[in-house]
């Protein structure tokens, strides 16, 4: 009977002081080696990691999750141009 999974989980890489989040066979770098930015970027991992992909049927769509796409995948790639920042 195989192990049951533990979960996505942070480790710590001496070797590169990163640490890398480990989620069954999958391994992403969060790119710190601060625990409190590895810590938050395993929590946008967990919360993207289930989201469904591709369209969703139009009576299941609310405004809300429209925004929460474009605020997550759109919003941090445009440049506002009277400031000349982007937003984070």
């Amino acid at each position: 009977m195989p192990r049951p999974s533990k979960g996505a989980r942070l480790q710590y890489r001496a070797d590169r002081n990163v640490f890398i989040i480990r989620d069954g066979e999958h391994r992403v770098s969060t790119g710190t080696g601060e625990r409190g930015e590895a810590e938050r970027a395993l929590a946008a991992y967990i919360a993207t990691k289930d989201r469904p992909a591709g369209p969703s049927d139009a009576d299941k769509m609310t405004v809300a999750r429209a925004l929460d796409i474009y605020v997550n995948e759109r919003a941090p790639h445009v440049a506002d141009a009277a400031c000349g920042f982007r937003f984070i």
